[in-house]
């Protein structure tokens, strides 16, 4: 349910939602020697509502101020304790000429999802009911330029997030997943540029330059991405490159990555198309390292799709 009140200088917008998800575990488990068996009947659910609002007042035709409010209120079917969450944001937006300058302050949280709920290692499985979402505050800052001709388009941001509570997977618990006493910060520094050809043609690329605490590389230092949207005919196209650079973390060495993702659709009518889809195409895709484990983890699998798509 959503509500938008406007005037001349000032729009609210307010809403709520309510989100249940349920999961259901089971099977028989036993241990590699044969010796110990578990018939798993593991069974959660969760109730969500939300209730937020946003507002917008606009000082003059060039500046404006946002602020907006979010509260989550989880109720769990068992064993988790039930949880209240807020976010909050304001923000600053300041045209000047071509250009626009942006400032942000956000606190927010990472919700928690099911799995990290129980220990997959203690069977039957049991649940934290200490544990807390992650807490994040987040600073943004940038300046965006766009020239006369709207085919260049410039953007240069940087973030700082500190995160608190940060969830670690700890084997030798009763719990497994359990929050952190040290708070972790990461800083990021983003550069974009846009060329657009015409209505159906442009290309984006973004350069990423990450650190984060203690230089612990949680995530690679380097990342670009470079993105090409095309139009011939009946034929639409995409193609992206993504690179991220090699890094270390939990002592395991994880080479840097090559992602190519291309697709092309054909449109036969305004009703009917027909298109290949492929990702990870050269088999160079990002991988993670996780405890526990001696070789990092791909993340996207190779996968091609065929598509048929009518509209009516």
């Amino acid at each position: 349910m959503e509500k938008k009140f406007q005037n001349d200088a000032n729009t609210l917008f307010i809403g709520s939602f309510y989100k249940y998800k349920a999961f259901t575990a089971k099977g028989d488990y036993y241990d590699t020697a044969l010796t110990y068996r578990h018939q798993n009947q593991l069974s959660n659910s969760l109730n969500l509502v939300s209730l937020y609002a946003e507002d917008t007042y606009a000082v003059n035709d060039t500046t404006h101020i946002l602020a907006s409010v979010k509260g989550d209120f989880f109720r769990y079917q068992k064993d988790v304790k039930s949880q209240n969450e807020y976010l909050a944001k304001i923000g600053f937006v300041k045209a000047a000429g071509r250009a626009r300058f942006k400032f942000s302050y956000s606190k927010t949280y990472i919700p928690l999802a099911f799995y990290q709920l129980y220990n997959p290692q203690n069977i039957p499985y049991r649940a934290n009911p200490q544990l807390n979402a992650p807490k994040m505050d987040l600073f943004t800052t940038g300046v965006y330029y766009q020239d006369h001709s709207k085919k260049h388009k410039f953007s240069l941001e940087f973030v700082h997030a500190t995160l608190k509570d940060t969830l670690v997977y700890d084997p030798s618990t009763v719990y497994g997943w359990v929050n952190s006493k040290e708070d972790i910060y990461k800083e990021l520094l983003e550069m974009g540029y846009r060329y657009k050809f015409d209505l159906d043609n442009k290309i984006v690329c973004n350069i990423d330059f990450g650190r984060n605490s203690k230089d612990t590389n949680f995530s690679p230092a380097f990342e670009t991405t470079i993105r090409a949207y095309n139009r011939y005919k009946k034929f639409d196209f995409y193609n992206e490159l993504i690179y991220r650079s090699s890094y270390t973390l939990y002592n395991i060495y994880t080479k840097a990555s090559l992602d190519f993702t291309s697709a092309v659709k054909y449109n036969y009518s305004n009703d009917f198309s027909v298109g290949l889809r492929g990702e990870n195409i050269l088999n160079r895709g990002f991988a993670l390292p996780y405890r526990g484990v001696s070789y990092a983890i791909p993340v996207t699998d190779q996968k091609f799709f065929l598509n048929v798509e009518y509209t009516f």
